[in-house]
């Protein structure tokens, strides 16, 4: 077949007895992540000082020792089932990512805080292994704020390659 010009026409998807490409649209789903999505929990700070927990500030409710020397580990208090019931909301193990950043669940929050119930609540604390009043007014600084949290049950990878 010839055009105006006298050559041959080229067909730009492949030869004439080639079906074309399926040039449909494609939906991009974003995979699946894993976790449960918690909504914004309040978050607060707390240091391992006699007077913001019990006799051994240095030993989770999990019975791990905190020495100081894991640099870098992050850990969570998380509220109790009950005010007589200490099983904690989420287990022992399982893992937070609050505001970004990833929290292991190792102790129990205080049965009350302010004179307020602290069980079965949206409320969690984080751990700062700093016991110094440099430490301390970090946590004070730190306040309560409303982060957002995913929650990963033990044994399951919060950032699985694929």
């Amino acid at each position: 077949m010839k055009n105006l010009f006298g050559t041959k026409k080229v067909t730009y998807y492949g030869q004439p007895d080639e079906p074309r490409p399926d040039l449909t649209p494609r939906v991009y789903e974003e995979p699946k992540r894993p976790g449960i999505d918690m909504g914004n929990l309040d978050v607060s700070m707390y240091n391992p000082r006699a007077d913001q927990t019990d006799s051994e500030p240095w030993v989770g409710a999990g019975g791990d020792l905190w020495d100081g020397s894991q640099k870098g580990l992050r850990y969570v208090a998380v509220p109790r089932m009950g005010e007589y019931d200490p099983t904690p909301m989420y287990p022992m193990g399982s893992m937070m990512e609050i505001g970004g950043k990833l929290y292991g669940v190792r102790d129990l929050m205080g049965a009350y805080a302010d004179g307020k119930p602290q069980w079965n609540t949206n409320r969690v604390d984080l751990f700062h292994p700093d016991e110094s009043d440099a430490g301390y007014r970090h946590a004070i600084q730190f306040g309560r704020q409303s982060l957002p949290v995913r929650y990963f049950q033990p044994g399951e990878d919060p950032y699985p390659l694929n």
